[in-house]
């Protein structure tokens, strides 16, 4: 983990702010299950920039990939693509996404909202219902002792288990 760009200016304020979190993140892990995870974390670079989450199997690839370039917030606001790859040919193709995915009805996947409205919709669904389709409490946490792990893997050099 480490900081690479430690401060910033605010451009309507020339403030400048001291960065208090890592911005870059490179993490191996082995899950129980025996998976391997690599995943290469990091703040934007130029204006190219874009978010894209990558699954490797034995049988296909999958991706989701933020398309606007130099947007926003990349995954979380920007207009997002799956992508796939099957065994016979290793060429991405975009993937059509289900409607039985889109709960945010009347706005459009590329409205720079798109993403939070859906995760408004699906919690409106979890409360109407007693589903558990968002995140809750004890994903939060859970969330938190992972980073919290490796944050103490990069500081001691030392592997870290989640017991």
């Amino acid at each position: 983990m480490s900081i690479q760009h430690a401060v910033s200016t605010i451009a309507e304020t020339g403030e400048v702010v001291e960065a208090t979190s890592p911005a870059h993140v490179l993490l191996n892990a082995t899950l129980v299950s025996g998976a391997v995870v690599s995943a290469h974390i990091h703040d934007a670079k130029g204006t190219d920039a874009r978010t894209r989450l990558e699954i490797s199997g034995t049988e296909a690839d999958l991706a989701v990939v933020s398309t606007a370039a130099g947007g926003p917030a990349g995954i979380q606001i920007g207009e997002l693509r799956l992508l796939g790859t099957d065994a016979s040919d290793a060429t991405w193709r975009e993937l059509p996404i289900p409607t039985r995915y889109r709960w945010a009805a009347g706005i459009d996947p590329a409205a720079e909202g798109f993403n939070v409205a859906q995760m408004y919709a699906r919690l409106a669904l979890d409360l109407r219902t007693g589903s558990r389709g968002v995140p809750d409490f004890d994903a939060g946490l859970r969330l938190h002792r992972l980073l919290d792990a490796i944050r103490v893997s990069a500081d001691t050099g030392t592997r870290q288990s989640l017991g």
